[in-house]
């Protein structure tokens, strides 16, 4: 007798063990591991590429249709977001936007299930951004169970890319030494399948002054004389990428417009000149005292002499051609006089 009962237990087992090997690996959400490849960018800039941000699974689940993934950037994102900001790898394979479609566990067969309503559609990927918030949407059908809804599916080590995000670094104040990017994710079967995150907020972007100057006084001027003083304004990139030209910003967000149609510009502003007298900027191919400039900087300039009637005298000087993998100087000689 006691034997039967051992017997009755080791199958009543058996049969448990096999109906939870039976459940459908889908039925689970998402653990993402967050992380960045953050880069510098200027405070005074505008709009700044940030570094990108790396979404990856620490295990098999999926992603519901009517689910979304929001990253949201410490400014305003001044680009236009699309699907092309996305990028990823899943089952080793890498992709790019709308081919970025899951690894093989996804559920979306074009088939109606055995109990759903509707045929599945293989889910995909949409992106758009309002503000400082990005976000990443699953489309796909949307049904009443999980189990009736396309569904994304992600295993160990794949994992998701955000790049070419453009901020207004500029507004966030003078203060900010870093933009970070932190994480949300909002599932349309939260109970079953949550989209959660391990280090949710990361970095981006490094923020520094762009440039570094030194000025050379022009000395002591007699206004009664007749002859000019040269005095020059020395600057120097603080890393290889501080000044840029319109070819370098379209570089950086090669497939997510628009990037900036003005080069950067570095603007030499001076003050306290006597009303009478004249600033000239002695170019590049001047004769005697020319401007120079490192490497393959090289720089136009906007403006001409100028004749002080008490206030700022203001000289724009554009980038059209640098180097992005090594810090370049320029120095930019005036002449100062009657």
């Amino acid at each position: 007798m006691q034997a039967k009962k051992v017997r009755f237990f080791s199958g009543f087992a058996l049969v448990l063990g096999l109906a939870v090997l039976a459940l459908p690996v889908f039925g689970q959400g998402v653990a993402f591991q967050a992380s960045s490849l953050p880069q510098q960018a200027r405070f005074e800039g505008v709009t700044e590429t940030m570094g990108a941000v790396v979404l990856q699974a620490t295990g098999t689940g999926t992603v519901p249709a009517g689910s979304s993934i929001t990253v949201a950037y410490s400014g305003t994102i001044t680009n236009t977001s699309s699907i092309a900001n996305l990028s990823g790898s899943f089952a080793g394979v890498a992709c790019t936007g709308a081919t970025c479609t899951g690894d093989t566990n996804n559920v979306g067969t074009g088939a109606t299930i055995v109990g759903c309503a509707n045929p599945t559609v293989a889910p995909t990927f949409a992106v758009a951004a309002s503000g400082n918030q990005l976000t990443i949407q699953v489309q796909g059908t949307q049904a009443t169970t999980v189990a009736c809804t396309s569904q994304m599916g992600f295993k160990l080590g794949d994992y998701i890319l955000v790049s070419q995000v453009r901020v207004n670094v500029n507004s966030l104040g003078t203060s900010v030494t870093t933009v970070n990017a932190l994480m949300s994710g909002t599932s349309s079967f939260s109970s079953t399948n949550p989209i959660t995150f391990t280090n949710a907020n990361v970095p981006v972007a490094s923020v520094i002054p762009a440039l570094t100057a030194k000025i050379s006084s022009a000395g002591a001027i007699q206004t009664c004389g007749i002859s000019t003083k040269v005095f020059t304004v020395k600057v120097t990139e603080n890393y290889p990428a501080a000044i840029t030209s319109v070819a370098d910003e379209t570089g950086f967000t090669p497939t997510v417009g628009p990037a900036p149609s003005v080069p950067m510009q570095i603007i030499v502003t001076i003050s306290g000149v006597p009303s009478g007298m004249s600033v000239g900027w002695n170019s590049f191919a001047a004769l005697t005292n020319p401007s120079t400039a490192s490497g393959t900087l090289t720089l136009a300039e906007t403006g001409a002499i100028q004749t002080s009637t008490g206030g700022n005298l203001v000289f724009s000087f554009t980038s059209t051609a640098d180097s992005t993998s090594s810090v370049e100087t320029s120095t930019l000689s005036f002449n100062i006089g009657l």
